[in-house]
């Protein structure tokens, strides 16, 4: 018994030394890599999808002032979101951020890019 384990650990060991030196090898030709077109595209769409998720989520704090001016005026010119509805649209938005991160990375894998006509 003690046998087998020692044989199924040293073949373990081989596939983590295998294994980690393919991944040295393939690092070592990305460093090797010059800086093209393609590398520059990727960059800045991925950029300007994270700018749009941040942005939704900085405009939430704009929106909700907004809606104090808009739909809660008061006598006392208070013109703010009761604190429970205001906690509630800031989470919400949040809250939708995630879920629509999952459900698009979701449709992504699963359907994949397709050619538009």
């Amino acid at each position: 018994m003690i046998v087998v384990a020692v044989e199924f650990a040293k073949k373990s060991q081989d596939k983590l030394v295998e294994l980690d030196t393919k991944r040295r090898d393939a690092l070592l030709k990305l460093d090797d890599a010059a800086i093209k077109l393609v590398h520059i595209r990727a960059c800045v769409i991925t950029g300007l999808g994270f700018f749009t998720s941040a942005y939704d989520l900085f405009v939430i704090n704009l929106v909700s002032g907004i809606l104090g001016y808009a739909y809660f005026s008061a006598d006392d010119n208070s013109n703010y979101v009761p604190t429970n509805l205001d906690t509630g649209i800031k989470t919400s938005a949040a809250i939708g951020n995630v879920i629509g991160q999952i459900f698009f990375g979701w449709m992504a894998d699963r359907y994949g890019r397709q050619k538009v006509n």
